[in-house]
């Protein structure tokens, strides 16, 4: 008798466990002003946004508790940035946190899965959701360009709506899927 309760009780437990390793995904929800009004639950939004400086670009999610040993912080605008695997990141409460650096940070190199651009007689260089010009041997962090079709979107992008037009941000860059591509139609800061 002892025997056959210890070979049922456990599976007894395998089967009406409890699974254990499921996860929530809380996604926030977006209010976007555009240069029109929008109309969200009935509250009618202002179009014109307060001008705030803020000393970071927008934050993303990626996060990191340590990074590796060789790598060098860049400093800029009086901010430590510390390339990784062609993500920036700087030091926040304790944790390292990705962000885009801002219009005019120089590097010497760009991440080896680059994307080569041909925009009105410029080239840019596109990698994770940034754009480069190349200046001399170094890479300038350059202004998106209008009109730039990319294949796939940066980790961290949302899906919008404005005017009942499905649209997707990143870093403030509006981009609308054509086709299989995606392209950059303005920017949400302005």
């Amino acid at each position: 008798m002892k025997k056959l309760i210890f070979t049922i009780l456990p599976v007894f437990f395998f089967i009406f466990s409890i699974p254990s390793e499921a996860q929530v995904v809380r996604r926030a929800k977006t209010r976007i002003v555009a240069n029109t009004p929008v109309t969200i639950t009935g509250q009618k939004i202002r179009t014109h946004r307060r001008v705030r400086r803020r000393t970071y670009r927008r934050v993303t999610r990626r996060t990191l508790n340590t990074i590796p040993a060789a790598t060098k912080a860049i400093v800029y605008s009086r901010t430590k940035y510390y390339p990784s695997n062609g993500f920036y990141y700087i030091r926040k409460k304790g944790v390292y946190v990705s962000v885009v650096p801002p219009v005019g940070f120089r590097v010497a190199s760009i991440p080896w899965a680059y994307t080569s651009l041909i925009i009105a007689n410029r080239t840019y260089f596109y990698a994770n959701g940034m754009y480069y010009n190349k200046i001399k041997n170094n890479y300038e962090v350059a202004k998106p360009p209008v009109g730039a079709k990319i294949d796939e979107l940066p980790e961290g992008s949302n899906e919008v709506t404005v005017e009942n037009k499905s649209y997707y941000t990143f870093d403030d860059n509006l981009y609308k899927k054509t086709g299989e591509q995606f392209e950059l139609v303005g920017f949400l800061d302005e």
